[in-house]
């Protein structure tokens, strides 16, 4: 006979019938079987090596009885109790998009079109209540991972005592307000696998039934005794669950606060585990394979050594398998759950786990709530009811971020957001950005009412350098002041597309850095030059924009398209040249002109799209066409001024400036033109892409020959050749491209890190 030791004071002191008696024949031996528990740790990461566990009781057909597990062992023991199999569980792993999962963003196309232009681009976000910022509880608040388990636990979504699963369950969450853990046995299966693995300064804490709780590992990350309450008679444990770094290796702030909590729950663990029958000890092999609890990045390494490791102990597990199936009133377990209440009665009424998703997809897309989930509710006649469980945006948040690019230099950039201090629905934005060129945001909407409708005014200011280009080489370079500022209507057709008409002024006025008449040689002895003092113009207008926007990144989408129509009527335009001249150093006189010119349209359609060839490949193609609709003389009034800027990797807030690598931005002027851009995005692990890429652009050049110059689009065509490299980053997209066209001698590098303002 075997003993059973389970020596918590109020557990009980078991003896059962032991394994060895177990494997004689039926006919000898009436016996029934003990209860079979199964014990599995957290451990982070470290804890998908179970997944080697679970497979392996499924191939074997070992029944179990209970099942209580922390942290990502209380996940997949969760998952495993309602029905997942092993290897379904082990598929999710391997499919998994852990960066997505273990961070606060959701993807850029599920948020709406109004929102999307801030979305995602500040790395620091951190609410302002009073006068005071307001730390973050967690690093995640962890929609992403909410909502996969709501998916996956849908099934169960109206079950509340944990008993009832196919297989029984707990699972542990710790209560960081008392100090204590705290055993989950009831309620929404998702929220309580939430909370188990809500791991203290990595995930926000979760509230459940009054407890603020967080991963249930700070206090018992290996819950054999809970089996034992739960009536198991025989435990099988697998443990992942955690090492004491050296000296050397505590040089973060993550792995010293993991230290500081480890040294009771390994002793908790230590006398835990021997009340296992059977033990999967993964710890060491996973220790030794130099596999940490933050490697989700590496889970097939994982898989691979709990499948391993898991081998060790197949005799063990054989022989209990024999032990069961010999046994007396031995019948597998059903693993899919049979119920027969709400579901099955008002399977009419109730939504599917993609419809309950989307509609959470939904809340969280207008960004006006921080966390957004859902729960099933019965109502006083029993019909089941969908509630959405939302906690809202801060009224006021502090955003930060920093950006470098090789063309416009390193910046600091902040802005203060207000959400619905200035009146219901509303947004209000203040923004700078700090550095070698100097820009400012001001912008203002408010929804009307249960409406798709809404107002919006804004200020954007921009004071640039910006070089005049000859060829390859600068011919000078100017400070260049931009102001847009508008008001209008816009209404949202969709969550991915929007159309206004708003009445508008821009301003942009050009001073060269250094006047010619400052410049100690100039010229030759005996010239006469005529150099720019100053050049301005101001174009106030009616504005039109349609924005059709479903890409899941804005530098580096793998999937989705965007597609922008803009045009301007304009109404009064003003623009004034100044000019000098200067012989023998000496400035002899001024020539300015100013010009009132009559209306004309300026327009620009820009589209853009990701075809997905196969896993790793992509088709990204985009074209651009602009133009200004003039005459003769509207052009000779204008000159240079209202142009489009062609050149560049990355776009500006100034609508004029349109991306062409292989050139500089700004680096040649048209008024009218057309291009086309092929890149062939190749998306490799760890979120970088590499991007081969080919151009085409045609245009009017400056010299229009007396024509309107759409009529004479294709005056100046130009080709250009590139490479880009890509990696997503916690900062932002982190950019590299070496691209040559075939107007320039020169091969241009373009280098950016983070998101521009």
């Amino acid at each position: 006979m075997h003993e059973y030791c389970f020596y918590l004071k109020r557990c009980r002191i078991l003896g059962v019938l032991g394994l060895m008696l177990l494997l004689q024949s039926a006919a000898d031996a009436q016996v029934v079987n003990p209860k079979v528990g199964l014990c599995l740790s957290g451990g982070g990461a470290k804890g998908l090596a179970h997944i080697g566990l679970l497979k392996a009781i499924d191939s074997l057909g070992i029944r179990l009885d209970f099942i209580a597990g922390t942290s990502m062992g209380g996940v997949l023991g969760g998952l495993y109790a309602i029905g997942y199999s092993g290897k379904e569980l082990d598929s999710l792993a391997r499919a998994m998009d852990w960066d997505v999962l273990l961070s606060n963003k959701v993807s850029m196309d599920l948020v709406n079109i109004d929102e999307k232009d801030i979305y995602g681009r500040f790395p620091v976000e951190l609410p302002i209540k009073g006068r005071k910022l307001e730390l973050p509880s967690g690093i995640v608040e962890g929609h992403a991972l909410m909502a996969l388990l709501q998916t996956l636990t849908f099934r169960v979504a109206n079950v509340r005592d944990f008993n009832q699963f196919p297989i029984p369950f707990r699972c542990i969450g710790g209560d960081i307000v008392n100090g204590r853990p705290v055993i989950l046995s009831a309620g929404n299966l998702a929220y309580a696998l939430r909370a188990t693995m809500s791991i203290p300064t990595i995930f926000a804490p979760i509230e459940l039934d009054g407890n603020l709780l967080v991963d249930g590992g700070l206090f018992k990350n290996f819950p054999a005794d809970v089996l034992c309450d739960m009536g198991a008679e025989y435990l099988i444990g697998g443990y992942t669950g955690g090492k004491l770094y050296k000296k050397e290796e505590l040089n973060s702030l993550i792995r010293i606060v993991y230290q500081s909590a480890s040294f009771n729950r390994l002793a908790e663990s230590s006398w835990q585990k021997q009340m296992c029958d059977i033990l999967a000890d993964y710890n060491d092999a996973l220790n030794s394979a130099g596999l940490d609890a933050g490697d989700f990045k590496k889970a097939k390494e994982i898989l691979a050594v709990g499948d391993r490791v898991t081998q060790s102990i197949m005799p063990q597990l054989q022989a209990l398998a024999a032990a069961q199936h010999n046994a007396q009133g031995y019948c597998p377990r059903d693993r899919f759950v049979r119920d027969t209440s709400i579901w099955e009665r008002n399977s009419h009424l109730l939504p599917s786990a993609a419809e309950a998703s989307a509609i959470v997809d939904q809340y969280y897309g207008t960004r006006r709530f921080r966390i957004v989930n859902y729960d099933l509710v019965q109502i006083e006649n029993g019909t089941p009811v969908l509630k959405i469980n939302t906690l809202p945006q801060p009224r006021a948040q502090l955003n930060a971020g920093l950006h470098y690019d090789n063309i416009l230099s390193s910046s600091v950039m902040a802005n203060v957001t207000l959400r619905d201090m200035l009146g219901a629905n509303s947004r209000a934005i203040i923004g700078v950005d700090v550095g070698d060129n100097l820009k400012t945001r001001v912008d203002y909407r408010i929804h009307f009412k249960h409406s798709e409708w809404w107002f919006n005014a804004f200020n954007y200011f921009e004071n640039v350098r910006s070089p005049i280009y000859i060829g390859e080489y600068v011919y000078d370079e100017f400070l260049r002041k931009y102001t847009h500022s508008a008001f209008g209507i816009h209404r949202n057709l969709s969550r991915s597309a929007q159309m206004g008409l708003a009445f508008g002024v821009e301003n942009a006025s050009y001073r060269p850095v250094i006047r010619i008449s400052d410049r100690s040689t100039p010229f030759v002895d005996g010239d006469t030059l005529i150099g720019v003092t100053q050049v301005r113009f101001s174009v106030p207008g009616l504005e039109f924009q349609y924005i059709q926007n479903t890409l899941d990144h804005p530098n580096l989408p793998s999937r989705g398209m965007r597609m922008s129509a803009r045009a301007r009527v304009s109404l009064g335009t003003s623009v004034f040249f100044g000019n000098e001249i200067v012989t023998n150093n000496r400035r002899i006189g001024v020539i300015e002109r100013n010009d009132a010119v009559k209306p004309y349209v300026k327009m620009l359609f820009r589209w853009e799209s990701v075809y997905k060839i196969n896993r790793f490949m992509r088709i990204y193609p985009k074209f651009s066409m602009g133009a200004r609709i003039t005459n003769q003389k509207q052009e000779a009034q204008l000159d240079v001024t209202d142009r489009f800027f062609l050149g560049g990797f990355d776009d500006r807030n100034d609508w004029a400036f349109v991306p062409f690598v292989g050139n500089r931005e700004g680096y040649t002027l048209q008024s009218a033109f057309s291009s086309i851009q092929l890149g062939f995005p190749i998306l490799l692990p760890g979120n970088f892409q590499i991007i081969p890429q080919y151009g085409i652009m045609s245009g009017t050049g400056l010299n229009i020959q007396g024509k309107t110059p759409i009529i004479d689009l294709f005056n100046d065509i130009n080709q250009s050749v590139g490479i880009s490299l890509g990696w997503q980053t916690i900062i932002g997209p982190v950019i590299l491209n070496v691209a040559k066209a075939n107007n320039d001698a020169l091969w241009r590098v373009y280098g950016s890190i983070g998101f521009r303002f």
